[in-house]
């Protein structure tokens, strides 16, 4: 069993070509207990019941960035979309701790995560607040 962080928002790159995960202050983040087995559509539906979502009415992009990736300009972050991607991931977060599920809401006449300032300027901080910089939390 793994233990993870999972924060709502959406990816951007920003001025200098990098990629920053935008956090929606609404909805926070949670925290997921994961086994080896899961699978993709049970990781999603985790997320969605514990954000409070309802499958029928949107649904959830989840991704990663390593941390070995981050002097890399321009790389995209990892997406999740099957059974091996989540295996891949709950390896990886066992060998790096400081590493979070990022997950994007998308549904509602095409609406995502609307409850933040794309406008803000990015900080230091792969991971941006519309209100201040968060840190990468260790769990």
């Amino acid at each position: 069993m793994v233990l993870i962080y999972v924060s709502c928002g959406v990816w951007r790159r920003d001025v200098n070509n990098e990629w920053k995960f935008i956090v929606d202050n609404e909805k926070k983040g949670r925290l997921l207990s994961l086994e080896a087995s899961t699978t993709v559509e049970q990781l999603k539906m985790m997320v969605l019941e514990d954000f409070g979502m309802e499958e029928k009415i949107v649904s959830a992009e989840l991704s990663y960035f390593p941390s070995s990736l981050m002097s890399n300009l321009g790389i995209p972050p990892v997406v999740i979309s099957n059974d091996r991607q989540v295996c891949n991931f709950i390896g990886y977060r066992k060998k790096n701790s400081s590493i979070y599920l990022c997950v994007s809401f998308t549904g509602m006449v095409g609406k995502r995560n609307n409850n933040f300032d794309l406008n803000e300027k990015p900080s230091n901080s792969i991971f941006l607040s519309s209100f201040s910089p968060i840190t990468v939390m260790a769990v």
